[in-house]
């Protein structure tokens, strides 16, 4: 099982998160997404904003979360 965590430089809640989250980091694969850079994964996923949880399982997508908490992503870890 893999989690994403989808996130913009700009965006303060992310920044936030990604404090709180730094003593997990290697349980999480973060993913820094731009408006530019990022368009084809938000297309691919329907994601619409951050921060968003991916939980991958065997490859497919177990489960997505848009505006993500913290405890959203402590349930997984």
């Amino acid at each position: 099982m893999r989690i994403y965590k989808l996130e913009a430089p700009w965006c303060a809640v992310c920044q936030m998160m990604s404090k709180a989250l730094e003593p997990y980091s290697d349980k999480l694969i973060t993913v820094d997404i731009s408006t530019d850079e990022g368009a084809k994964l938000a297309n691919k996923y329907g994601i619409k904003s951050v921060p968003a949880m991916l939980v991958e399982n065997y490859g497919e997508v177990a489960e997505l979360k848009f505006n993500a908490t913290i405890a959203d992503f402590m349930r997984w870890l």
